[in-house]
């Protein structure tokens, strides 16, 4: 298990992660691709915690913490995923086995932000993914 971008929990939460979660330092797009190197070959399934963006971009969660990361890092990071999985885990990449996109909530975010944000992060992921560059 990887986790990126954990910025709050209580006391319990974080020491179990400490002792059983790999969590990256540095930024999430160098910390993502040191990830895809050590989970070459390997299947993964990717969840896209929506509250890991900075609550400024992406109002619209049930657990909002300030200082996360900008849309445009997120996307990048998910490219890099979208890339592997498009290389395969027989070629150095990975076998993406499953997406998922939570902590959307359309009711908190009367601007509609946070739906903008939502898709667009699926549509990139899918564009990396299935979509050859020309």
């Amino acid at each position: 298990v990887y986790q990126f971008g954990v910025r709050s929990g209580d006391r319990e939460e974080m020491a179990w992660g400490r002792e059983n979660v790999n969590r990256p330092k540095g930024t999430l797009t160098g910390a993502t691709r040191r990830a895809l190197r050590a989970l070459a070959g390997c299947e993964v399934y990717l969840t896209v915690d929506l509250d890991v963006l900075d609550p400024a971009q992406a109002p619209g969660t049930g657990c909002p913490e300030p200082g996360g990361p900008a849309v445009e890092e997120l996307l990048a990071a998910l490219r890099a995923v979208g890339r592997a999985a498009a290389a395969g885990a027989e070629r150095g990449g990975i076998d993406l086995v499953g997406v998922d996109l939570v902590e959307v909530s359309p009711g908190l975010d009367p601007s509609g932000r946070t739906q903008v944000v939502a898709a667009k992060i699926v549509r990139e992921l899918l564009i990396a993914r299935w979509v050859r560059e020309a």
